[in-house]
């Protein structure tokens, strides 16, 4: 069995884009083929996504650029109060860091994902947090079935158009509403799940295309029946789980436009003559509960210097996730905040 994943997107996205316009040519140029933005673009875009998430109720968002060296007045005008001093020590650095991490991911995530070394010149972060309940509460469940086993859970009934089949009728989904604390602007955030016959991986695939869904239907094999006194909604059975994983964004620097700014060869000007990016990993975590969601992302990336390395019963369709899974946690201004695979663990 494949193991669980997690990570943000958006997360991710926001740390490239904050030292995006102070790469050299060859890295914006990867920028632009890796997110089909101009640098300065993706750094305004990263800006105001943070500003948008900042405006929710449920969700949290920051960005803070640490530095040992002078920065040109350039940086200075565009990063403004996101600039920060990196303590010389590297143990107070350490302590630093962590303390933003924690504070910034609702103490769901301790200690930032980079060590801090004596050649570490700058440190570029991005957080990411969500805490919300569900829309309308679920129901805990002792035992529902996962992978061939008992596992505890959770049920909630959700609206049949909020449910469906891919295109194809290979995938199964549900998409599940968050509740705004009241007197809150409604963010618009989804969660939603989603069962592949061929594998979590390609439920995410199907999720992340965001395309229309056909009606559930019985007889499905990914579709179940049970006895409800409202066919005009769908149960849905989910296991309950918590987990958290660290990627090294550096294993497919190309994907994130890393590639260049991970080479000595290249540096990053801006951030420090002759430097580069030796560290860039994200820690994240997601747990579902049947009262609600909580996730939580850190990226960061360590920039260092060049010289060293680095009630009447009817039959109602039902949706039990009782095999591997995808999930995404999508806003309508910024896209996909969180995804990942559940695979039981």
């Amino acid at each position: 069995m494949s193991d669980s994943t997690v990570s943000s997107p958006a997360g991710i996205r926001l740390a490239v884009g904050l030292v995006a316009p102070f790469l050299t040519p060859a890295g914006r140029a990867e920028v632009r083929k890796a997110w089909h933005q101009d640098a300065e673009d993706l750094h305004a875009e990263a800006i105001e996504a943070a500003l948008v998430m900042g405006r929710s109720q449920v969700l949290h968002a920051a960005l803070a650029v640490w530095t040992r060296l002078p920065v040109p007045p350039e940086a200075v005008d565009r990063l403004g109060n996101l600039l920060k001093e990196l303590p010389t020590s590297d143990q107070e650095a350490q302590r630093a860091l962590d303390a933003w991490t924690s504070e910034h991911t609702l103490g769901m995530i301790a200690d930032a994902p980079v060590r801090v070394g004596p050649a570490t010149t700058a440190v570029v972060a991005s957080a990411l947090a969500l805490d919300a309940q569900w829309e309308t509460p679920g129901t805990p469940d002792p035992a529902v079935r996962f992978d061939g086993r008992s596992v505890a859970g959770f049920t909630r009934r959700v609206r049949a158009g909020d449910t469906g089949l891919s295109p194809d009728g290979r995938t199964a989904v549900s998409r599940h509403r968050l509740r705004v604390p009241e007197g809150g602007e409604d963010p618009g955030l989804l969660v939603s799940f989603a069962m592949d016959e061929r594998g979590p991986e390609a439920g995410l695939e199907a999720l992340l295309l965001d395309s229309t869904l056909a009606p559930l239907q019985a007889g499905h094999p990914l579709v179940a029946t049970v006895a409800g006194d409202d066919p005009g909604r769908v149960e849905v059975t989910l296991p309950r789980f918590a987990f958290a994983r660290t990627t090294d964004l550096l294993r497919e620097a190309d994907r994130w436009g890393l590639a260049h700014a991970s080479d000595p060869r290249e540096g990053m000007p801006g951030l420090g003559e002759g430097s580069y990016v030796g560290q860039a990993r994200q820690a994240a975590l997601i747990e579902v509960t049947h009262e609600g969601v909580r996730a939580a992302a850190a990226a960061f990336m360590g920039v260092v210097r060049a010289a060293f390395s680095p009630g009447g019963r009817a039959e109602a369709l039902a949706l039990h996730y009782d095999r591997p899974f995808a999930f995404a946690i999508t806003h309508p201004q910024v896209g996909v905040l969180f995804q990942g695979t559940y695979a039981g663990g």
